[in-house]
């Protein structure tokens, strides 16, 4: 498609309109600031940007022509500043039509400095006109120039380096540079399209300007397209949008990925949630941990690749802590401990003691056969083993022998033996009796067979034959004591009393021989009584 965006006045005086191409029509030179060695009668160097191609100066200053000095220098130049770095294409020059040996011999420059004094060093030579061919270049020039720069510069120097022109007015000592238009068509870089509207992100260097494709493919972080032209989709990000990012909330810088709000989708992690849970985390950024008993859970449910929770965890991802009351794996035990709570990893209670009927470090052992209570510390004799673990109560009713009370914990009494501690006066064992001999009616080694009177004479038998004999032998032994007593005592009296009399015939002549002897001591005054020793008899009831 075609348009006419630019003119210049004829030489009849009539504007002339020139068709540009598509690309032409972005002239990035229009209007932008300019400069130039020298000034000459009010023809300034922003009339070669005003967009009016003219054929030439006019009087005072008039016309659509810039113009330097035309004597005294030996170089001479004109600059234009795109204002930013550009992707140039083509650069159309329109000189004074009626003067084009003062053209000859022109450099024409891209650069990214204001230096014109280093030109052959700091700028990028587009175009130099260095031809032996003895015509004038044409007034008109348009000149292919596709480089990244700032500035456009016009130079010229005499005299000029292919030597002069065959022209009367050619000067070898004074340079001027006169311009009626200069057009620089291209786009700011990485820009492109019609009115250089569309921006290319590429990854290295930039695009043309006109279809927008890179110099390299590739584009950068958070474009894609073969213009690098397409933002990334909300959820990708990185160069040509290759990677993935998982923000909980929609939205993340294109570029780097970061989220605009923080915070990533169940099952990922990291600065710009692109990272997945590692083996025992899930939920949203990873931060729940699954206890599995063996490596591995699904990141974003937490449920266990293989079944089972490590000690102290239960639930489907094994990540709540056991409840009051259970520990082990998957919280599967329970301890019983008298007052609650319980380590949920080895079960041991947190307060040292079981509750009824439970015992062990952990509480979770029943109580064998004949213990109950806390810490399974009681012992129940029942006749026929096993009793409630709690209460003591005896599975099927009744002691064993010794025993008594509800839960048969309570030793018989003195007075009483047998199951249940029913029977009366013995050992609470054996049965045996603590004195001999049975009450009335009563019989056997225990005293706990009733005896029973017969008809026949004089015979006492039992309700058994063994305690019949044993009746009758008893009665026997008893007479014989009986007897052997009576005699014995008889016999006793009878001793005493002939001790008795032999007494008093001894007090007797006792009592003579001290007569006598008073007697013989008075007929013999002359001893020392003193030194008579006194006999005591025995049964003098006067000794001492």
């Amino acid at each position: 498609m075609q348009k006419c965006n630019a003119s210049y006045i004829g030489e009849t005086g009539r504007r002339i309109w020139v068709r540009l191409s598509e690309h032409q029509k972005d002239n990035i030179a229009l209007g932008k600031p300019t400069s130039q060695s020298t000034e000459y009668g009010g023809w300034i160097a922003d009339k070669a940007v005003d967009g009016i191609i003219g054929k030439d100066v006019r009087p005072h200053g008039g016309g659509s022509c810039s113009a330097t000095n035309p004597t005294g220098s030996r170089d001479a130049w004109w600059r234009v500043d795109l204002q930013q770095m550009s992707r140039i294409k083509t650069i159309n020059i329109t000189y004074r039509q009626l003067y084009p040996f003062r053209l000859s011999g022109f450099y024409l420059y891209v650069s990214n400095t204001t230096d014109v004094d280093n030109l052959q060093y700091t700028g990028h030579l587009c175009y130099h006109d260095d031809t032996k061919d003895p015509d004038l270049p044409l007034f008109n020039q348009s000149r292919s120039c596709p480089v990244d720069g700032k500035y456009v510069i016009f130079y010229n120097r005499r005299p000029a380096d292919n030597g002069p022109k065959s022209h009367l007015y050619y000067s070898t000592t004074d340079a001027v540079v006169e311009l009626c238009e200069v057009q620089v068509f291209g786009c700011p870089l990485n820009r492109f399209g019609i009115n250089c509207v569309s921006t290319c992100h590429c990854g290295i260097g930039g695009c043309n300007p006109d279809t927008g494709l890179c110099d390299v493919t590739g584009c950068h972080s958070g474009w894609i397209g073969p213009t690098c032209s397409e933002e990334c989709r909300s959820d990708t990000f990185g160069m040509n949008c290759n990677q993935t990012r998982h923000c909980s909330t929609t939205g993340c810088d294109s570029s780097n990925g970061s989220c605009i709000v923080p915070g990533c989708e169940t099952g990922w992690q990291g600065n710009v949630c692109n990272e997945e849970c590692g083996a025992y985390r899930f939920g949203e950024n990873c931060l729940q941990t699954c206890h599995c008993a063996l490596p591995g859970c699904d990141r974003f449910s937490g449920s266990c690749t293989h079944p089972g929770c490590e000690f102290g965890w239960t639930g489907l991802a094994c990540n709540n802590a056991c409840p009051t009351g259970h520990f082990g794996r998957d919280c599967k035990e329970t301890c019983h401990c008298a007052i609650p709570g319980c380590n949920r990893f080895s079960g041991i209670c947190i307060l040292a003691g079981c509750d009824a009927g439970w015992e062990g470090p952990a509480c979770d052992k029943s109580c064998g056969i004949g213990k109950y209570g806390m810490d399974c510390k009681y012992t129940c004799n029942c006749a026929s083993p096993g009793c409630d673990v709690i209460t003591g109560t005896c599975t099927v009713p009744g002691c064993e022998v010794a025993w008594e009370g509800s839960t048969c914990d309570i030793a018989c009494s003195i007075s009483s033996f047998g199951s249940n501690c029913t029977e009366p006066g013995c050992d609470k064992f054996t049965g045996s009796c603590n004195v001999s001999g049975c009450n009335v009616r009563w019989t056997g080694s225990s005293c706990d067979q009733v005896a029973v009177k017969t008809n026949s004479k004089d015979n006492l038998i039992s309700g058994e034959k063994s305690g019949s004999t044993a009746l009758v032998g008893y009665a026997l032994l008893g007479s014989l004591l009986f007897i052997s007593i009576g005699f014995n005592i008889g016999f006793i009296i009878d001793r005493l009393r002939t001790k008795r009399k032999k007494s008093k015939h001894l007090q007797s002549d006792n009592a003579m021989h001290y007569q006598n002897t008073v007697n013989v001591n008075e007929n013999y005054d002359i001893l020392d009584t003193s030194k008579v020793e006194h006999t005591h008899n025995i049964y003098d009831t006067g000794a001492k």
